[in-house]
């Protein structure tokens, strides 16, 4: 969402992030887990060698825009009538939009163009979202529009002077989509087309279905669509050509092919691995095209076989940082179409919109000469934005990401920690090991990791990384090294705060808070969890072994908590995402920033990863003057990677570890951890950015708690930078023995088992594990 709004018009506005706390992973989450399978020509590939010595790919590159919109935001990117491109900008020093139209010879003509709408005519604020050209040859735009107390969508018609625009009267955004509180949200557009009779095609992002309208505004029909809450569209997206709507089915497994003027299916044709985020496009001859992480594929008319004619993996597309906002087809260059995508890349260092192109070579090997394997348990944004700069820059080589927990399964984490430890220990696995939940240490001791001693020595000498920060890794050999971190954090009451710092200072502090809450609640497995990894260093030795004493204080901290939890505390909890380490981190922050604005609970807690997540805590924290800290100095590396010693391409992993630890990647903010780089570190906590806002309801048996903040003041980023700097501690977690202590806990929480008897359980459990 904050991709989605930070280019163009919008400029002109702070922008509010709506932030439901209830499902609060949707902010972190913002670039998207992409965890998809090797694609069929990766795995008839991975030797890495192109055994057929066929030539010829898409290779993508960025477009050259015209040197008169230097400095211009772009807004809107089209096809136009005669097949070039029209690139709408917005100048904010002139206050005004342009278009740079694309002749024949490929230069570009500059307007300016006055009818579009920079505030309505009863002075409300209006949002260009989009421009088009429908299927009758005429221009059209939508826009957001707020009011006083409402907010809705319009729809206009641009007259052939391109002087003025005229609203179409369309009762469906009339109605009301939600009331709450006095405020009205009636219906709002997410895509809007026009057929080539006049009807009018709409997405609602509320409603899950797209409208089809005739002339008048009168409702023809609607299409249910393919919904996806995970992803920045609601609904699956459309095209049309001619009279014709494309969509996705309500499972999401077929394309379905509606004739508007029938008022019929006319064909299904079944997809594989859709994605929400995937944008439709179709040509007058009825080719469809799917564009989206993925890449892009092609379906002949009357087809039924989809063709990657461009591979999601050699692209940007399949980049955290990037978030698609048009796809469309433009000429045809030796019998090969040209894409081009409107994209805004957070992590281009410009924080503009951009256009991407593809263009066919038919001089470059059609699968790249070499491979490079990297292998992680879960999916790791800073490794997929570093694979898509790495082939941009080695062009002979294909990374293959193999991730192994895609989705719920039968099989454990242990499972996959089993069968990679039999490959590597054969001799074999990926070139690049993550190490983020993997036994590291055993792997050290086995010979599995080669020593980097050199490229992190290397790192320190130009200060690249941080000596203090990193110490605990460099020893004699260094045989992995973080590539991101977050910052254990606490904050509330000043005499809780300190409390925090440990465990066992924190309990005794509950103790004395016989009849209030201190902390919020989750559910108590994830409290559980959650308390355990934060006092990790406390409760575990460094050979594994937990401390007796402090895991009895961890069991009745968290058995505190649950008795005086709020019942809607707990309902809340029931309902929020808590099945992995990041949604409990949000929930938790999150659930404290509330319950502390309303001075129910003395302490909030959590591990910030980015500015972004320190929004809210510190808007909370200056309105309340709170106190805060980290923890004793600690910090939790993440995206810890290491290279596999039987590995053939030492020298390529090096190259990409080199990489993954430079400005060009660590600077992204990918929500996966502050960056260990400390030029790229600065940045972040200098940065300004005073045209977002984030916001929020949650609702609790104590009433709506209505959160809303703006980007940390200054003084509050260099207090917190200067805190980071400190970190020198780094937390390393056991998941596995995590796993086991919060199974056997819930006998305590129940009842069923004593404290002293669930410690011995715990213990005992361990004992067994710690032999295998």
């Amino acid at each position: 969402m904050i991709k989605k709004n930070l280019g163009g018009s919008k400029v002109k506005r702070k922008k509010m992030i709506s932030i439901f706390l209830m499902m609060v992973c949707i902010l972190i989450t913002l670039s998207g887990c992409k965890s998809k399978a090797v694609s069929s020509e990766a795995e008839n590939n991975l030797s890495g060698k192109n055994e057929s010595g066929a030539l010829g790919r898409y290779v993508e590159s960025d477009f050259t825009l015209p040197k008169e919109c230097e400095g211009e935001n772009l807004t809107a990117v089209v096809k136009g009538i005669t097949g070039g491109l029209e690139i709408y900008t917005y100048s904010v020093e002139e206050a005004s939009y342009y278009c740079y139209t694309q002749k024949e010879d490929g230069n570009f003509e500059r307007t300016k163009q006055t009818w579009i709408l920079q505030e309505g005519s009863d002075g409300n604020f209006v949002q260009l979202e989009n421009i088009f050209y429908g299927e009758d040859n005429e221009l059209y735009a939508y826009y957001t529009v707020y009011g006083e107390g409402w907010s809705g969508s319009m729809i206009v018609k641009v007259d052939s002077s391109r002087e003025s625009a005229q609203k179409i009267e369309l009762p469906i955004l009339e109605e009301k989509a939600k009331e709450r509180e006095g405020y009205i949200r009636y219906n709002s557009i997410a895509s809007a087309r026009v057929l080539k009779n006049g009807y009018y095609v709409i997405s609602e992002d509320m409603l899950g279905s797209i409208y089809i309208l005739d002339s008048s505004g009168a409702e023809i029909t609607r299409l249910n669509t393919y919904g996806d809450a995970s992803s920045d569209h609601f609904i699956a997206p459309f095209t049309v050509f001619e009279n014709k709507v494309i969509t996705i089915n309500e499972t999401g497994d077929k394309v379905i092919v509606y004739n508007a003027e029938e008022q019929k299916i006319e064909r299904e044709i079944e997809t594989e691995g859709y994605s929400a985020d995937s944008i439709l496009a179709a040509t007058s001859d009825g080719t469809i095209y799917i564009c989206g992480e993925d890449g892009i594929s092609k379906l002949s008319p009357e087809g039924t076989l989809w063709e990657n004619i461009v591979d999601g993996s050699l692209s940007s597309l399949n980049t955290p940082s990037v978030y698609l906002n048009n796809f469309f087809t433009g000429s045809i260059e030796n019998d090969k179409v040209i894409f081009y995508c409107f994209v805004h890349d957070s992590g281009d260092g410009s924080g503009n919109n951009k256009i991407l192109q593809f263009i066919y070579d038919s001089t470059i090997p059609s699968v790249p000469t070499k491979q490079l394997t990297i292998y992680s348990l879960k999916e790791n944004n800073t490794v997929r934005q570093a694979i898509t700069q790495y082939q941009k820059e080695n062009t002979d080589v294909k990374v293959t990401y193999n991730v192994a927990i895609q989705d719920e399964g039968s099989a454990t984490v242990d499972d996959y920690i089993k069968a990679l430890n039999t490959e590597l220990l054969a001799g074999k696995g990926a070139d690049l090991l993550i190490l983020d939940g993997l036994p590291k240490d055993s792997y050290i001791e086995k010979g599995v990791l080669v020593d980097m001693s050199k490229l992190i020595t290397t790192q320190l000498e130009n200060e690249t990384l941080s000596k203090s920060m990193l110490q605990k890794y460099l020893q004699d050999k260094i045989y992995c090294i973080p590539t991101r971190f977050e910052a254990p954090f606490v904050f509330g009451n000043e005499e809780a705060v300190k409390a925090a710092q440990s465990l066992k200072t924190l309990r005794e502090y509950s103790e004395k808070q016989t009849d209030e809450r201190v902390t919020t609640a989750l559910t108590a497995s994830a409290m559980t969890k959650y308390l355990l990894s934060f006092y990790y260093p406390e409760i575990v030795s460094d050979e594994g072994v937990i401390k007796e004493e402090a895991l009895g204080d961890l069991l009745l901290q968290v058995k505190q908590t649950m008795e005086h939890a709020s019942e809607g505390e707990i309902d809340l909890a029931q309902q929020q995402e808590l099945d992995d380490r990041r949604s409990m981190n949000n929930s938790i922050i999150m659930n404290s920033s509330a319950y502390l604005s309303i001075d129910k609970i003395k302490l909030g807690m959590g591990n910030l990863q980015d500015a972004v997540g320190m929004m809210i805590p510190f808007e909370i924290i200056d309105k309340k003057q709170y106190s805060y800290d980290t923890r004793m100095n600690t910090f939790t590396p993440l995206g810890m990677v290491g290279i596999n010693s039987a590995s053939d391409n030492i020298e390529l992993a090096e190259g990409f570890i080199e990489l993954m630890l430079s400005e060009k990647i660590q600077s992204v903010n990918l929500y996966d951890g502050f960056p260990v780089n400390q030029k790229s570190l600065q940045t972040w906590m200098e940065e300004e950015r005073n045209d977002i806002m984030v916001g929020g309801s949650l609702e609790t048996s104590d009433g709506s708690i209505d959160l809303e903040a703006e980007w940390p003041e200054k003084e509050q980023r260099a207090n917190f930078y200067q805190m980071l700097l400190s970190l020198n501690t780094p937390i390393e977690t056991d998941d596995i023995l995590i796993n086991k202590v919060v199974e056997e806990a819930s006998k305590f929480y129940d009842g069923t088992a004593s404290k002293d008897e669930t410690v011995h359980n715990i213990l005992s459990g361990i004992s067994t594990y710690l032999a295998e």
